[in-house]
């Protein structure tokens, strides 16, 4: 069976038997051409208070509460050496309810299109990714909204590092105790940063951090600003290999997380539990 098969299957499967959640990040690695790396996952997110536009918490009007189911299927392909086809695409419930009213709405959300170039391998992995999220049909005028509705161009720059490297296993593939990864980005409303890190206690066991923050750029009164962490324990059957895209052998990861919007402003003040399920080969 192709590479190919084995990616649908695989994926398919993920989604037949649960609900996982996404990791946001794509990375500075780079995959192999004819390589796949593919990530399926759901988040519950929920909040009953708010930042207002002065960045103070308060609780929502009339004892309101929001939650949200978000389900996203991220899929990285290598088309040549150190160019990499990234595509994703999510879908949410959302729930708003307070002392008067329940409002439902449902439906896929925005997807996304990019391409990464690597820059360079060492001392430090340094990538570029350009790419546009675009809304799937969804209607603006339904609250509570799926999305802003239009097109969003994105640019972004990654680096990425690996620490204090362990024995080589089996494969020549060799592990690595720590490592780490920023991103910095831009799009049409924001910009956007992430600073992730990971401690390998075992080859097949790791945790991690990560921290994201978004700041409305340019400034308006009514834009939306946070900051949030998510920490999470991963088990992997190869290790790193689907942090760093080392190796040649099929990799499965599962996570589970949990995090919190720490500070904001016109954002609600709420904490989510992340699921994922990971694949490459």
């Amino acid at each position: 069976m192709t590479k190919t098969k084995w990616f649908l299957l695989g994926m398919g499967g993920v989604l037949f038997l649960s609900r996982l959640s996404p990791s946001v990040n794509a990375g500075a690695w780079t995959l192999d051409p004819g390589h796949w790396y593919g990530e399926l996952g759901s988040s519950f997110y929920w909040d009953d208070s708010e930042f207002n536009a002065s960045g103070n918490e308060q609780p929502k009007p009339f004892q309101g509460g929001y939650d949200e189911v978000a389900t996203k299927a991220y899929v990285e392909y290598g088309l040549i050496p150190r160019l990499n086809l990234i595509s994703s695409v999510i879908h949410k419930r959302v729930v708003y309810t307070d002392d008067y009213s329940k409002l439902t709405n449902s439906g896929f959300q925005d997807g996304s299109l990019a391409f990464k170039w690597r820059f360079t391998e060492n001392p430090v992995v340094f990538s570029g990714i350009v790419g546009t999220s675009f809304p799937l049909g969804y209607s603006t005028q339904q609250d509570p909204e799926l999305g802003s509705g239009e097109w969003n161009p994105e640019a972004r720059l990654s680096v990425g590092k690996t620490f204090v490297p362990m024995p080589e296993a089996a494969d020549g593939v060799g592990w690595s105790r720590f490592y780490g990864n920023a991103e910095l980005a831009k799009n049409k409303r924001s910009l956007l940063s992430s600073l992730e890190g990971g401690f390998f206690p075992a080859s097949w066991f790791f945790a991690k951090v990560l921290l994201t923050n978004a700041w409305d750029f340019p400034s308006q009164p009514d834009g939306q600003e946070f900051s949030k962490w998510n920490f999470s324990l991963n088990v992997a059957s190869d290790g790193s290999s689907l942090i760093t895209r080392q190796g040649t052998k099929k990799s499965f990861n599962l996570s589970l997380g949990y995090g919190n919007i720490y500070k904001g402003r016109n954002v609600g003040s709420g904490s989510e539990w992340t699921t994922s399920v990971s694949m490459g080969f």
